[in-house]
């Protein structure tokens, strides 16, 4: 980060010495920026080559998720994998070792990817909170948020889920709070402008921000477990299916071996015994690929009544 840069340039070691320092804050194994005199690295080349094929796999999915307008969650689904499609970007451009480490323009782009990651996960609780019949049919409350006229092409066979102008004001609300509370956070801790979210470590190489972990790290965590219990609840109590579990089941298989890869020592492990040409992050990207391809499908299971002949199946 920009502050750890400026309070000891010499302390970190090669995460200081720009510009081919490797991606990370003093990394155990880090890949060196594109083209730089350490091996003539190619950036995080396999992980780049798989942010890639996850943004074109993701626009596909989003293509088809918007053939389907009388499906339920159509709205929350497609936002989730809108937001998942920027993330992918941002990875590429924060994480595969193409610009300069330390600088001003990485600072600020890694701020906008926690912010995108924060608000990810709101939308994917968002979208598992909408499979459930909250409100009843004839409620005041329920004729607000399903709406009128174009709206109600939104309600779904099984009846459940309804759409309407209020429930998706909620998420976007709820989206932008995420991101820009989180992206805020990001830019104290990089650029050090305040110290109400915790002042420069020291020593500098040891980065503490506890509301930015919490958002960037706990956050994703209970909203992914919360949704999987969501969903697995309306899938087998409400709508007596197996299959959409075990497809959702597949995913939240996938999502969690990727963070072993993206988090854990095994990362550090590929990268040593690659000599610094890739990490964890390519498998942890292509297993979090899997699991969105995987909630496609099950979306797509759950809601199959509502589906064309022409629909993405």
């Amino acid at each position: 980060m920009l502050c750890v840069q400026r309070e000891a340039p010499g302390v970190l070691g090669s995460s200081s010495q720009l510009p081919f320092a490797p991606i990370g804050v003093n990394p155990e194994c880090g890949i060196f920026k594109l083209h730089t005199v350490e091996g003539s690295s190619l950036s995080n080349i396999a992980n780049n080559v798989l942010c890639g094929v996850g943004f074109v796999v993701t626009a596909f999915l989003l293509w088809g998720c918007q053939k389907r307008i009388a499906a339920v969650g159509r709205v929350e689904f497609r936002a989730l994998l809108a937001t998942y499609l920027i993330s992918l970007l941002l990875q590429l451009l924060t994480g595969g070792a193409l610009l300069e480490q330390g600088t001003q323009a990485i600072g600020a782009l890694t701020a906008i990817h926690c912010g995108i990651v924060a608000s990810l996960f709101w939308v994917l609780l968002w979208y598992a909170f909408t499979t459930i019949q909250v409100l009843e049919d004839g409620q005041t409350a329920s004729i607000l948020v399903r709406g009128t006229g174009a709206d109600l092409e939104n309600i779904s066979t099984y009846g459940w889920g309804y759409g309407g102008p209020l429930r998706t004001q909620i998420m976007h609300i709820g989206q932008f709070a995420f991101f820009f509370v989180t992206m805020f956070i990001a830019l104290a801790t990089a650029f050090g402008f305040t110290s109400a979210f915790g002042s420069l470590s020291n020593p500098p190489d040891a980065l503490r921000n506890v509301p930015l972990f919490v958002l960037t790290s706990i956050w994703p965590g209970v909203a992914a477990i919360l949704s999987f219990v969501i969903i697995v609840w309306v899938v087998l109590h409400v709508l007596h299916e197996r299959r959409p579990f075990w497809i959702y089941l597949g995913a939240a298989i996938a999502f969690c071996v990727a963070q072993v890869f993206r988090l854990s020592p095994v990362g550090v492990s590929i990268c040593e015994s690659s000599n610094h040409r890739v990490d964890g992050t390519f498998i942890a990207t292509f297993l979090e690929t899997v699991s969105i391809v995987a909630m496609y499908y099950g979306w797509a299971d759950m809601t199959k009544a509502s589906w064309d002949d022409s629909a993405l199946t």
